[in-house]
């Protein structure tokens, strides 16, 4: 593993935790846009690109509109001795009613800052490996502060969300908005992780990071599985399973 800097605004300098994830940000223009995202204001975001996100709607973008199918409250809390934050990533799938693709989301709320030298920068979720996404954050839920952009490791796998200003720093919020990586996917399972990657107010550096287990993420459709009986006899029947 190895990281990747970037600077932006020439206010301080990100370090990427995942692997190949890059810091380019791309400028798309509006007649491209049209053409890749059929969204709305959702970004499309490709493997290896970072974008600004604009923040959405469900009025803005009906597609997004559709049941919680998936919904888990994970603790956090950690960055080592004299460092401490504690509080929650609620972790959400949603299938769209109109395509009936699966929608993840994701809201972090700090509980307490303990010493408060250290603020949420950003957090990194995956496997969208082979997947389209779009990435955005949505305005007409539960929340103070979205994300103000996205990126994704080169190979696609990772998305990441970046805050800024950080949440919990000064001129931050200590609860996020809902913010979604929109998919074609179809299945999911809960053997996702993420990575909450922390900033030192105190010394200006990335701090260390927390890393969940047990996150939703996109999965393939289950394998049909044939039961062969004994004796020769022929397959009992298939199985679908999807958590």
């Amino acid at each position: 593993m190895h990281d990747m800097t970037k600077t932006r605004g020439g206010l301080h300098r990100r370090t990427l935790k995942y692997p190949g994830l890059t810091a380019l940000l791309l400028t798309i223009a509006v007649s491209t846009l049209g053409a890749v995202c059929a969204y709305g204001q959702s970004v499309p975001l490709l493997p290896g690109s970072s974008v600004a996100l604009p923040g959405t709607t469900s009025i803005a973008e009906p597609d997004l509109a559709g049941p919680i199918i998936a919904d888990q409250t994970i603790p956090l809390g950690g960055f080592g001795t004299n460092v401490a934050i504690t509080g929650t990533l609620e972790d959400r799938v949603v299938r769209e009613t109109l395509t009936g693709n699966l929608d993840f989301y994701g809201q972090i709320t700090i509980t307490d800052f303990g010493n408060n030298f250290v603020a949420v920068d950003s957090i990194g979720m995956g496997n969208f490996l082979g997947y389209s996404v779009n990435a955005n954050f949505r305005t007409d839920g539960t929340g103070v502060q979205g994300p103000d952009e996205a990126a994704r490791s080169s190979d696609g796998s990772t998305v990441a969300w970046y805050f800024s200003p950080r949440l919990g720093a000064p001129g931050g919020a200590s609860e996020s908005l809902f913010f979604f990586a929109q998919t074609d996917a179809q299945y999911y399972d809960s053997n996702g992780s993420a990575d909450i990657v922390a900033y030192s107010v105190f010394n200006g550096e990335i701090a260390p990071q927390i890393n969940l287990s047990g996150i939703y993420q996109p999965v393939p459709e289950p394998a049909t599985l044939a039961l062969a009986g004994l004796g020769g006899l022929a397959a009992l029947g298939v199985a679908r399973r999807r958590k």
